[in-house]
């Protein structure tokens, strides 16, 4: 989360004409800074969840000229009805990954038709706590948006649970989020008659790598698995094979050790077959 104030922020993206990732998260943001964010024309990520002070028209700054985003995320902003509908027309045909969550009483199923109708590469879609969103909203992401892998609809509670079955027709859908949504019956009767991963999501592409490559994947943990037993046999080989070299140089010391003689105990640090790297002599023990 960033911690910085707006002053600072103005002065530090002044001097920043060729960003690709920009994470402003928490931050108060002006119509200065989202000018000085607009004059990085490779900007492909920009988070600005829970920003203050976002505004319409400070957007369409970044959104008229960063042209390659590809990534892009206003979840808990406060946007206004009216920002959503002009930004919504304004997306890049770039994005892939759209977090738009938060907009508790303002999102509506007019914002969705209006941002899947502009940015149909959408491969990741978060509309969760959008309290406004109906069927229709489900109905357009499903004529919309055909590349789509990740949906999100946390807490849309105005939505009936058997809209989402209805989602079965989307080719690519692997992951769906429906926190707060399902109870236990429901969510098993979904996941009965569907191949996603419910409220499974983790951004990490390890995931999508193992869905489409799995002999790949199946190879590759073979390997490892070889690996890691040579790794153990030979630790035990060298373990058994010290354990003996450390024995026979114990009793080659102690042969001629007389029982009867006093014994010194040292309790310091000492040489000993087990210890290879301790600074005092062997000799040291006994004296």
């Amino acid at each position: 989360m960033a911690a910085i104030e707006p002053p600072a922020l103005e002065e530090l993206l002044s001097v920043c004409f060729d960003l690709k990732k920009l994470s402003l998260e928490h931050c108060t943001i002006n119509q200065t800074i989202c000018s000085h964010i607009a004059n990085n024309p490779n900007l492909d990520t920009l988070n600005m969840a829970m920003c203050y002070g976002l505004k319409h028209s400070s957007i369409l700054y970044i959104l008229t000229n960063c042209k390659k985003l590809v990534s892009l995320n206003l979840a808990w902003t406060g946007l206004s009805n009216e920002d959503l509908r002009i930004i919504c027309r304004r997306f890049p045909k770039s994005l892939e990954r759209l977090n738009i969550s938060g907009c508790r009483n303002t999102l509506s199923d007019t914002h969705v038709r209006l941002l899947a109708e502009q940015s149909p590469g959408l491969v990741e879609l978060d509309v969760s706590d959008c309290t406004q969103l109906t069927a229709a909203s489900v109905s357009t992401i499903i004529s919309e948006l055909r590349h789509t892998e990740y949906l999100a609809f946390s807490r849309c509670y105005t939505i009936q649970p058997d809209a989402y079955l209805e989602l079965k027709s989307m080719p690519h859908l692997l992951y769906l989020d429906l926190y707060g949504i399902l109870n236990e019956s429901a969510l098993s009767t979904l996941l009965e008659k569907t191949t996603w991963e419910i409220n499974q999501y983790v951004p990490d592409k390890t995931k999508d790598t193992a869905k489409r490559y799995p002999q790949l994947c199946s190879a590759f943990s073979s390997v490892v698995l070889r690996i890691l037993f040579h790794v153990i046999i030979i630790r035990v080989i060298s373990s058994i094979v010290r354990d003996k070299l450390g024995e026979k140089a114990l009793k080659s010391h102690t042969s001629s050790f007389d029982l009867n003689t006093p014994v010194n105990l040292y309790l310091g640090p000492f040489t000993h077959p087990f210890y290879p790297h301790s600074s005092a002599p062997f000799s040291a023990i006994l004296s």
